[in-house]
């Protein structure tokens, strides 16, 4: 399968590189942390198995959304949901809730969608961001369209 990787950071390179060992898989990140990576075969954070799959890995860095697009059967978006630091799990829950950050998986979503409609692609779409019970319903569904088709 022809898989494309939007968002290659600690959540997404890793996810990555162990499925580019069974489908042709690229990936795009706006960071230009993935192409060092690549080309130094170092991965900076501590992650069991990366560096055994770093040594042979057949995963490709692409430039735009556009290019993830045209190689891709199968686009995985990983991009950051950030949440204030009082919720980070290592001081004790506020009263009060807040919801993740969705602004940068709502703008990788949009463009997957608008390159998927550009070339006229059908596509299927995960995501693997985190993100809080129905907000999919509610932040992403209204972002697709009839080329792509949200697992």
């Amino acid at each position: 399968m022809r898989v494309a990787f939007v968002g290659g950071g600690k959540l997404g390179f890793p996810i990555a590189l162990a499925s580019a060992t069974k489908h042709d898989v690229v990936v795009y990140d706006v960071a230009p942390t993935i192409a060092e990576i690549l080309r130094t075969r170092i991965y900076p954070h501590r992650e069991i198995g990366v560096d055994a799959l770093l040594s042979s890995t057949t995963l490709h860095l692409v430039d735009d959304v556009k290019a993830a697009i045209a190689h891709a059967e199968l686009v995985i978006v990983a991009v950051q949901t950030p949440h204030g630091a009082e919720y980070e799990g290592i001081t004790r829950m506020p009263k009060t809730r807040s919801d993740f950050d969705y602004t940068s998986l709502k703008i990788a979503i949009s463009q997957v969608c608008e390159a998927a409609k550009n070339q006229r692609k059908c596509l299927s779409l995960a995501v693997i961001s985190t993100v809080l019970p129905g907000t999919s319903e509610r932040e992403l569904y209204p972002l697709l369209n009839r080329y792509t088709r949200y697992a």
